[in-house]
């Protein structure tokens, strides 16, 4: 993870990808396509219209059956640090904010 909420591809990940779809298309070579759940489903246009067109990958490919539950400490202490760093700029902004207001007021 390049972030919380970003991830960097790696050759093995797009490796993965690009098999799984070459699985399904059939390609010559490819291994036979099978379901991974949290990774690829085959849904139908049935499954497809049954969710409103909505191409949410979630809706169709579930979960893991064993979600991963390591944690990198590190990398939460510096997210930590980071939302707590906001934290004070956020507080020495309104705190400067309310000296201005309180100036203004009463001169």
């Amino acid at each position: 993870m390049v972030d919380r909420t970003h991830r960097e591809l790696t050759d093995d990940d797009l490796a993965k990808i690009a098999g799984a779809y070459h699985a399904w298309r059939g390609d010559n070579g490819s291994r036979p396509y099978a379901d991974v759940p949290g990774f690829a489903r085959s849904a139908s246009i049935e499954d497809i219209r049954n969710h409103k067109y909505n191409l949410v990958p979630g809706r169709y490919v579930g979960f893991a059956e064993r979600p991963g539950t390591s944690w990198d400490r590190s990398q939460l202490q510096a997210e930590l640090e980071e939302i707590l760093g906001r934290f004070g700029q956020a507080d020495n902004a309104s705190q400067s904010a309310l000296k201005i207001l309180q100036e203004l007021l009463h001169g």
